[in-house]
């Protein structure tokens, strides 16, 4: 479990000092993943870095299984990193090393002997599906591959705690999401706690139980990932299944508006467009959809274009189904994510 408590961090400059993470509370428990999304200069790598003790906080704690890694003396601290392992944008491999190299550099600065060595890198390198590639050399490995490595050294202490800090970017979306079905397999196996860092909001889909928004270093909203995605009011839900509200509004005509109907509620009925058609307007059209289960929930959005001068009934009705509609004006809808985000 890892707990962070009122963090603060500051940077003192010529022009004086400047706060880059104001008072920090999270906490990530056992099998869970949280998902940190912050626009760029919201303080996510500054945040990685004080929960490792990379860097150390201003004022505040880090706790990893009760132990307070912020009191801690240098040869303390050094024990009590080995239960959190690191994923980097970057898998930071040797490249003279091999693979099983890599994987087993932990052990032998420990000490470890030759057979618990041997072991333990077959093993690792067999949970992430690389004991093939055991021998090679980083620069033979595909850049997932690389990364994939990299988890295995990562796991090789056996920590309770995973810190990934932007590990799946420059990657292609099909082995993005090799990586985060990973990740999730092996929360599930050994229970861990992962602090995931990513500007990827695709990403924080398929990985995340929960998601922390920071900006100008404070968390500015966190929740459970499904409970943000059906609420209407959560930039980080309308950052994660965004819709290009611009080219929607090029749907639209002189007799028809386009709505974009959001998810609400747990429950929402399956035939919703069915009901919306013979209650308003039977010439409703769906024009473009995306719609998932995410954490048990039914979650995603539509655009749908009716009759505008039925603009009250479609409200209604639509608030009665449990969605959330909005009238494509004025509002961008994108330019909710790209708050979130920073792009």
């Amino acid at each position: 479990m890892i707990k962070i408590k009122n963090l603060v961090k500051e940077y003192t400059n010529g022009s004086g000092v400047t706060r880059v993470l104001d008072g920090v509370d999270l906490t990530i428990h056992p099998g869970e993943v949280l998902a940190v999304v912050g626009p760029s200069g919201a303080g996510k790598s500054t945040l990685a870095h004080c929960v490792n003790l990379l860097e150390r906080p201003t004022s505040g704690s880090v706790e990893v299984n009760s132990n307070d890694l912020t009191r801690l003396k240098s040869r303390e601290l050094r024990v009590a990193r080995r239960s959190i392992g690191t994923i980097f944008q970057s898998a930071g491999l040797q490249t003279r090393r091999t693979v099983a190299e890599n994987v087993g550099l932990p052990l032998r600065y420990l000490g470890a002997t030759d057979r618990a060595h041997r072991r333990r890198v077959a093993e690792l390198l067999d949970r992430v599906g690389l004991s093939e590639r055991a021998d090679f050399y980083p620069h033979q490995l595909s850049g997932g591959q690389q990364q994939r490595v990299g988890i295995a050294r990562a796991l090789t202490l056996r920590p309770s705690v995973l810190l990934a800090d932007e590990a799946t970017s420059g990657l292609d979306p099909e082995t993005t999401r090799s990586i985060t079905t990973l990740l999730r397999e092996l929360r599930d196996e050994l229970d861990l706690a992962i602090l995931f860092i990513t500007h990827e909001m695709d990403t924080v889909v398929n990985v995340a139980d929960t998601v922390a928004r920071l900006d100008h270093g404070r968390i500015v909203e966190h929740g459970q990932i499904g409970d943000l995605l059906v609420d209407s009011q959560s930039a980080v839900g309308a950052a994660l299944i965004a819709v290009d509200s611009r080219a929607a509004r090029s749907f639209a005509d002189a007799a028809n508006d386009v709505w974009h109907i959001a998810y609400g509620a747990e429950n929402v009925r399956s035939d919703w467009l069915a009901v919306l058609s013979a209650e308003v307007d039977p010439q409703i059209g769906l024009l473009q959809a995306d719609v998932r289960i995410v954490n048990g929930y039914v979650v995603g959005y539509a655009l749908v274009r009716a009759a505008n001068h039925r603009r009250e009934a479609f409200r209604d009705s639509v608030r009665r189904l449990g969605l959330n509609g909005t009238l494509l004006e004025g509002t961008d809808l994108r330019q909710r994510e790209l708050e979130v985000v920073g792009q």
